[in-house]
């Protein structure tokens, strides 16, 4: 959700939030990587995976240069950016096993919508090797 209710509340419009993502789907996957299998196959997949820990653990242990960051990026000023880092609608997880439980409603909502030929499981979804060899 993150930046949109920091930016409106920055702007003094009238909104409310009904109901986070993690209080309708726990776990959900707002993004999600996918790998072909010749790259999760190959060196490139450890070293996107790793760069994404690094990515992960600096938003998390240095939010005031992220958000100088998001400045330079999108053009969002800082003190907007560092407020929605600091929220609860800011995620960032590494670890394909925290968005397990949303993945599942994803998987049954798109074979539900014929947009796969039928629901994957997890084990279809996932491959963990890669991050646990990390």
């Amino acid at each position: 959700m993150e930046p949109v209710p920091s930016r409106v509340a920055e702007e003094g419009l009238s909104y409310e939030t009904f109901r986070t993502s993690a209080e309708i789907m726990p776990g959900q996957p707002a993004a999600v990587t996918l790998m072909t299998d010749s790259v999760r196959e190959s060196p490139v997949a450890t070293e996107f995976l790793d760069q994404h820990v690094r990515a992960t653990t600096f938003i998390d242990e240095n939010p005031s240069a992220t958000a100088e960051i998001v400045e330079s990026g999108i053009g969002m000023p800082a003190e907007q950016a560092q407020q929605a880092l600091a929220g609860p609608l800011a995620n960032f997880v590494t670890d394909p096993r925290e968005v397990e439980a949303g993945t599942e409603i994803f998987a049954e909502f798109a074979a539900d919508n014929d947009q796969t030929d039928e629901q994957l499981t997890l084990d279809q979804i996932f491959d963990y090797s890669v991050y646990d060899n990390l």
